[in-house]
């Protein structure tokens, strides 16, 4: 048995799935089942990815807390060893700001970045949609754009603090792009990113209540994706991801509100890279350069 979640996807195929969107080098959460919180874990994941077979390379983040329960900071020292470059909130957000400090400050010891998801987890429980007239009209449960906004300042003021190097994983709003432009002109060690999906659809594309559309945290306002592109073109947005989550056939035909948020998008890498070309005027060398 290895770690993640097999009945979904296993090492194998998620190399194979890279392979076939011509992505070389994946990074992983350390979401997986068993958490990445020890060396074991990271180095069965840097074997998964088979390089010589498929030329896809695994690149382990490791948990900044075992078991991600916050609770603990993990051995950072070992993972860094075994080959971890990063360690991540697992995208369980840190509610305990006193052991937020702890983990960035022992985090810097080690050189090591720490990846923070940007959202508080009280606004957005069991949101389906942003807060605005869309999800008004559409009768969905949403999560106010301020809350990203808090949770980046809240970041940057710990980044300020403990002198850390903090990355903020995923930013799906205009105010989340705006604080997060606001901490880096202030000269805070604070670097952002977003995922495909977010840069393509949006929560109109909810109209239909399609559970293809299900993703955490959910789709955003058209005015969003604008300020997320514009982000990307103008670097404050340093990095993409793909934001591959799979998930059975049988998570996703089902009703929204109890679909398996996740969407496969590693085999389709190229062809969201081509349309964001074609349609969000974002040049082909700066979308390469942020994957």
């Amino acid at each position: 048995q290895e770690p993640g979640h097999e009945h979904r996807e296993t090492l194998r195929s998620m190399a194979k799935a890279a392979q076939k969107g011509g992505v070389g080098v994946v990074g992983l959460m350390p979401s997986v089942s068993p958490p990445t919180d020890h060396d074991g874990v990271v180095r069965t994941l840097l074997h998964g990815a088979r390089t010589k077979e498929t030329g896809v390379r695994f690149v382990p983040h490791g948990a900044l807390s075992l078991g991600l329960k916050h609770e603990d900071i993990a051995p950072m020292g070992e993972l860094e060893a075994a080959g971890v470059r990063m360690v991540s909130d697992g995208g369980k957000p840190v509610r305990d700001t006193r052991f937020l400090r702890r983990v960035l400050e022992y985090a810097k010891n080690f050189d090591l970045p720490v990846h923070l998801t940007p959202e508080d987890p009280d606004l957005s429980k069991g949101a389906l949609a942003p807060e605005g007239p869309e999800s008004t009209r559409l009768g969905l449960p949403c999560v106010p754009d301020v809350g990203e906004r808090l949770a980046v300042l809240r970041a940057g003021e710990f980044a300020r603090l403990s002198g850390a190097r903090v990355v903020l994983y995923p930013i799906v709003t205009a105010a989340g792009v705006s604080a997060l432009k606001q901490l880096q002109s202030e000269g805070v060690s604070i670097y952002g990113g977003t995922a495909l999906p977010y840069l393509v659809w949006s929560v109109n594309d909810l109209k239909n209540y399609d559970s293809l559309y299900r993703l955490t945290p959910p789709l955003s306002r058209p005015g969003d994706v604008e300020a997320l592109c514009e982000g990307v073109r103008d670097g404050t947005l340093s990095f993409l991801a793909t934001g591959h989550r799979a998930v059975n056939l049988s998570e996703k035909e089902t009703e929204l509100a109890v679909a398996e948020p996740g969407m496969a998008v590693l085999p389709h890498t190229w062809s969201f890279l081509h349309w964001l070309h074609q349609n969000r005027n974002i040049s082909m060398m700066t979308l390469v350069k942020t994957m």
